[in-house]
């Protein structure tokens, strides 16, 4: 849409401006170039280990393209009798339905907002389907366009059988806002359950067990151990790289994301990137000090203590992670004072550990 790319243009001739520096760290690996088909690509799922689904931003025709595993295109599938008014991402259901949110609104005037679903792609015989329509409005919006600026949707995730879409605020104030909305068809108007300030605009999203994933245009926020859908609850860590219009992003496994970029004129070509989650991009959290992990370097045995006479009796997991970010040991239940790290090879590691509600990442040495 052009209005909508227009804003963009602006948006991110400002941004470059102001964030060159933040060029230099660079985490992402390039998967591939996407085709030109793809110049918009604007969301995307994992449904398969070699199987991933996509789909180009508003003006564009309404199709979905698979991808494999390396960003080669292997199949799409019309949308047949809809419009693409502004599709923004995509998520799926444990069955592998699929969810498309035609929900951007960067006007702030739209009435016609709605999700479409269609059945496991893989099960379809045609090239085209008819979706189901989730029709939604907001309200806490009275006005048409919308003066708070913050009723454009760019995220959403499926999660325990609701859908949910996460704001993003054009208004300065960068406070996210959360809807839930259940997952089948019918008209449905919405309340926001929750809220949070980011540092940047929310353009996509992904779940995977008891992890979310954020996409903002220059950084990913997780969130780890949040209670039910309370997800702004959990221990929130942060990853950053180089700025650029990226819009879709989806676990590959508890370790990696695969991350889309639009075409743009300071970014150009449409491209796939994988982000490692590796121990350089966990970081350690220094806002609390309720839990002790000792001694530091350790060979034999770490132990682990709480700032109230050393009691254990509300950890509720304790994990190792090694410089890879794969999750090597996991351990679960109460009272638990100390761990066998003498099976560790030599190097650094991350130990997380959950107590009361909060996860905490310390750094360690096994030597």
């Amino acid at each position: 849409m052009k209005i909508r790319i227009t804003l963009k243009k602006v948006l991110l001739t400002n941004m470059f401006l102001l964030t060159y520096v933040s060029l230099l760290s660079q985490t992402l690996t390039e998967i591939k170039i996407l085709p030109s088909t793809l110049n918009e690509i604007s969301g995307i799922i994992k449904l398969t280990n070699t199987s991933f689904w996509c789909h180009n931003d508003g003006g564009n025709a309404a199709f979905l393209y698979e991808l494999d595993e390396l960003g080669n295109i292997t199949d799409s599938i019309f949308l047949d009798s809809i419009n693409n008014v502004d599709f923004e991402d995509i998520t799926k259901d444990q069955s592998n339905n699929i969810y498309i949110a035609d929900v951007g609104n960067n006007n702030f005037n739209r009435t016609n907002l709605v999700i479409y679903k269609i059945n496991d792609p893989t099960s379809l015989v045609k090239d085209s389907v008819v979706p189901q329509k989730i029709f939604i409005s907001y309200l806490d919006q009275t006005t048409f366009p919308d003066t708070n600026q913050n009723v454009d949707c760019e995220a959403i995730i499926h999660y325990n059988n609701f859908l949910y879409l996460f704001t993003k605020n054009w208004s300065g104030s960068n406070m996210t806002k959360v809807y839930k909305v259940p997952d089948t068809a019918g008209s449905y108007i919405l309340s926001p359950i929750d809220s949070m300030v980011f540092n940047g605009f929310i353009t996509g999203a992904d779940i995977l067990n008891d992890t979310l994933a954020i996409l903002q245009m220059g950084a990913i926020d997780l969130f780890h151990s949040f209670n039910q859908d309370n997800f702004f609850q959990g221990t929130k860590e942060t990853f950053s790289f180089a700025l650029s219009q990226k819009e879709g992003v989806c676990f590959i496994n508890n370790n990696c994301l695969y991350i889309t970029q639009e075409n743009h004129n300071f970014f150009p070509d449409p491209k796939l990137f994988s982000l490692k989650l590796s121990l350089a991009n966990i970081k350690e959290n220094t806002a609390t000090k309720d839990i002790r992990v000792f001694p530091n370097p350790a060979s034999n045995t770490l132990k682990i203590a709480t700032k109230n006479n050393n009691k254990t009796s509300q950890l509720t997991s304790i994990s190792i992670i090694d410089a890879l970010g794969n999750i090597i040991s996991k351990n679960r239940g109460y009272n638990i004072t100390s761990i066998n790290i003498q099976q560790l090879l030599v190097g650094t590691y991350t130990i997380r550990v959950s107590s009361a509600g909060k996860t905490i990442n310390k750094t360690f040495i096994k030597q």
